[in-house]
């Protein structure tokens, strides 16, 4: 039986809601959708409902970035919940920022009805990160890097696990349920995690998840690859 899919779009513009519906309706797997105009809204249909599949959210609601920062919150409190944003801003800092608030597909607003509705089958398939079709290979490239400057990194130099590991954290998983399903402890977890940071020579996890990204572990178009043996 396929899966059902429920979804919350969350944008202050009718319009643009009408739009999204009329695209999402025609999807078989769909069982429901619900609308929220504003982040509080949001997260009260989140709080009455708690089985939202994923949330498409306007990047823009009530400033430049709120829809950010809803992300980040849906992820916080609802980690299950794959979020999608909507955007304007075709830029890297904004991409930036919606991988830090671990949004699992970003799409242009001018991107076509098919591209919505691939990122929403892709990253519901467990698949991340989606990007829109309007945004352009130059720009990944040059917020993952050029193969020049990384070619110095292998990725054989992280073990199975921590590669494994990093694929689930790419998923939107957080720590406890990265550790349930790989039956470890939140504790060799967090270690696995230090561990890649300090092999690959990065601060962060997101900058890791784009070095996977950038070496093939992780696909970017289509969503992450089968995890090579």
């Amino acid at each position: 039986m396929e899966k059902k899919i429920k979804i919350l779009i969350v944008d202050d513009s009718k319009i643009h809601i009408i739009g999204l519906k009329s695209i999402i309706s025609e999807m078989p797997e769909i069982s429901s959708i619900y609308e929220a105009h504003n982040p509080g809204e949001a997260m009260n249909l989140l709080n009455e409902h708690n089985d939202f599949d994923t949330a498409i959210i306007d990047i823009s609601l009530e400033t430049n970035s709120d829809g950010l920062i809803l992300a980040q919150a849906i992820y916080d409190n609802y980690p299950k919940v794959r979020s999608i944003i909507l955007s304007h801003y075709k830029n890297s800092r904004y991409i930036y920022l919606a991988l830090s608030a671990h949004v699992m597909a970003y799409l242009a607003k001018d991107s076509s009805p098919e591209t919505i509705i691939n990122a929403i089958r892709t990253i519901n398939n467990g698949h991340c990160i989606f990007f829109g079709d309007t945004i352009s290979e130059n720009l990944i490239n040059s917020i993952f890097g050029k193969e020049k400057n990384v070619s110095r990194l292998k990725p054989h130099s992280l073990t199975k696990k921590e590669i494994e590991v990093l694929c689930f954290i790419t998923n939107g998983l957080s720590s406890k349920e990265i550790a349930a399903k790989m039956g470890i402890t939140v504790n060799t977890v967090e270690t696995n995690k230090e561990r890649i940071k300090n092999k690959l020579g990065y601060k962060t996890i997101t900058e890791a998840v784009a070095f996977g990204i950038k070496h093939g572990i992780f696909g970017i178009k289509h969503g992450i690859t089968d995890l090579e043996e």
